[in-house]
């Protein structure tokens, strides 16, 4: 059984992908998917630093938040739900190599009162780890816009230290989509 040093704990649809991708190009980290998942496309198999992505509805243990370092990912509530709202209509691709544009119907209120879950999920998760040994870092702060696909050197560097390997330029394939919201 692999023994994990940090966890990418966050929602769904908030990042965690472009986040395991960017850890995984640095020489001495290893991210799986969800809950050790051994998802290709994610793993580096040369890192000695290993952690996971959990999401807040996997966390049924709170031991699980236990005597391991926490990355606590949180995006903005609103374009988060608006993110897993287009995700849900499956006519779109979770993640992208390359640029493409989209155009999606969305139903306000819906996004509104998800967003709302979103937010408080948050909220019970920085009480329930305040304590242990975390960094929160915001998707919209590590992205910058996401007009490159790198982050950061200050970013990266706070990132980097907390897991306690030496400062690496981090970078990623995956794209945003550009969304038109009728």
């Amino acid at each position: 059984m692999d023994t994990y040093n940090y966890i990418i704990l966050c929602s769904q649809r908030s990042g965690s992908h472009f986040l395991a991708t960017l850890l995984n190009s640095h020489p001495d980290i290893a991210c799986y998917g969800e809950s050790g998942e051994k998802m290709t496309e994610l793993v580096n198999a040369t890192g000695r630093v290993k952690g996971y992505i959990l999401m807040y509805n996997r966390v049924k243990d709170f031991s699980l938040l236990d005597n391991i370092k926490i990355i606590h990912l949180v995006r903005n509530s609103y374009d988060t739900a608006r993110s897993r709202w287009v995700n849900s209509q499956k006519k779109f691709p979770s993640h992208l190599t390359e640029d493409v544009e989209f155009s999606v119907k969305i139903h306000v209120r819906e996004v509104i009162k998800l967003a709302n879950e979103i937010e408080k999920l948050h909220n019970k998760f920085r009480e329930l780890i305040k304590n242990k040994p975390h960094i929160e870092v915001s998707y919209d702060d590590l992205t910058g816009g996401r007009s490159k696909n790198t982050i950061s050197k200050p970013n990266t560097k706070l990132l980097l230290d907390f897991l306690g390997v030496e400062y690496s330029k981090l970078s990623t394939e995956l794209k945003k989509p550009k969304w038109t919201f009728k």
